[in-house]
């Protein structure tokens, strides 16, 4: 099997955790008044989590309908378990959200806001209602932040910039006549760990190689949409990895 294990992947001190196995599948629906089933990170503040304390808030492309829209997103389903579920329709909704480029540039600027000096782990959601557009994608019209406890104080902000950036994106959507959908994701952010150009480069190729065995073995395109997914999202990586490899040497 392809494993990226432990790795943090985007610019700067605050990523997305990479891993190219989504979350395990729990049918999580997005809950606006508690925190994801999830132990949180350590930090650097001895105040924990809680609810009555942490404001995490919404926001809306149509504020005249965002109370409708919040109720919506109440019974938002985890992209992950809906890919688990339903197969390979969720696929590229899936690998769009979860690819080390989708919000790299904002994780950026909210990491350079709210985290420059965190050392703990942030394990948050964002619930988001999202309008059809066209045959294949749509528009986030609404979204809100939700966070796992955790004693690193800049979660709560980092949080909330994360999920505002999120509104108005256009995401990939299954073919279809529905509408709307009421979507959530669950993701995990914290600093990266510091690695050379050589490390990174070992990193590559070691993808690299994961990629060219699981063709050989003739794995991919043989009917398992989840190992389609996993080569397709290992592709990612080693773009990004490229990318970065770049830039660093520049």
């Amino acid at each position: 099997m392809l494993v990226i294990a432990g790795v943090f992947v985007a610019v700067m001190w605050w990523q997305r955790s990479g891993t190219i196995t989504p979350p395990a599948p729990t049918a999580v629906r997005a809950d606006k008044n508690s925190a994801l089933p999830e132990g949180g990170g350590g930090g650097v503040d001895s105040r924990l989590y809680d609810p009555a304390n942490i404001i995490l808030d919404e926001w809306s492309l149509r504020p005249d309908d965002k109370e409708t829209l919040s109720t919506r997103a109440d019974d938002a389903f985890e992209v992950a378990s809906l890919w688990e579920q339903q197969g390979e329709i969720w696929s590229n909704t899936l690998l769009h959200l979860s690819t080390p480029f989708f919000g790299a540039e904002e994780r950026r600027q909210c990491g350079e806001k709210f985290a420059q000096n965190a050392t703990g782990t942030c394990k948050y959601g964002v619930a988001m209602v999202v309008e059809r557009e066209d045959e294949s994608s749509g528009r986030v019209v609404f979204s809100r932040s939700d966070l796992v406890p955790s004693k690193e104080p800049a979660c709560e902000d980092f949080v909330n910039c994360i999920a505002k950036h999120r509104l108005g994106r256009v995401i990939p959507l299954p073919p279809g006549d529905q509408k709307t959908y009421a979507l959530s994701q669950r993701i995990s952010s914290g600093p990266e760990k510091p690695r050379t150009p050589d490390q990174l480069r070992a990193s590559v190729d070691g993808m690299k190689f994961d990629l060219q065995r699981a063709r050989e073995q003739g794995l991919e395109g043989a009917g398992d949409y989840k190992m389609d997914y996993q080569i397709r999202m290992q592709e990612e990586f080693v773009k990004y990895y490229e990318q970065k490899l770049a830039t660093m040497n520049n």
